[in-house]
């Protein structure tokens, strides 16, 4: 079924080796302060997922909704939007960095659409398959924007702009 292939991008099981990847090869690139971002906002958004839920202590939709396997932990905010989102946001930046770079204006603006529907989609289909209220879902796209519009320019140098002062 496709939402549960949206979900499952969404999963630790899915994120935790995407980030890895991703880390590995910026690191690969010697691109130190980006695979420092990916793995600080990941390990944010995955802290907050975890604090949030035990702080809040939201009980789930009802299972009688549920279209897959029974979950009994908490609902608030839906880690799945969350860290989806966080690593997709993260993601398009990457590419957006390499393909302005490489000269590449298509991939450039696609790649920040692309990651949005995913992340979109991932918080969508927690709903549909049952598994989150709608505020769990909002919750987890704010969270990660809000990760997103904190922690880079903390971590980020400012470009140097040749010629252009």
């Amino acid at each position: 079924m496709l939402a549960e292939a949206t979900t499952f991008l969404g999963s630790t099981l899915a994120l935790v080796p995407l980030s890895l990847a991703l880390v590995g090869w910026l690191s690969y690139q010697r691109r130190w302060q980006m695979a420092t971002l990916v793995t600080i906002c990941m390990l944010t958004s995955l802290t907050l997922t975890v604090v949030l839920k035990n702080a809040v202590g939201r009980a789930r939709p009802s299972a009688d909704t549920l279209i897959g396997a029974m979950n009994t932990g908490f609902s608030f905010p839906s880690g799945h939007t969350l860290n989806g989102a966080t690593f997709f946001g993260l993601l398009a930046g990457v590419i957006v960095v390499f393909a302005r770079e490489a000269g590449n204006r298509a991939l450039a603006i696609s790649a920040p659409a692309i990651c949005a529907v995913v992340a979109l989609a991932i918080g969508l289909s927690r709903i549909y398959l049952g598994y989150h209220w709608l505020s769990d879902v909002l919750a987890g796209w704010a969270l990660a924007a809000l990760i997103l519009a904190v922690i880079p320019p903390f971590l980020l140098r400012p470009t140097q702009h040749r010629g252009l002062v």
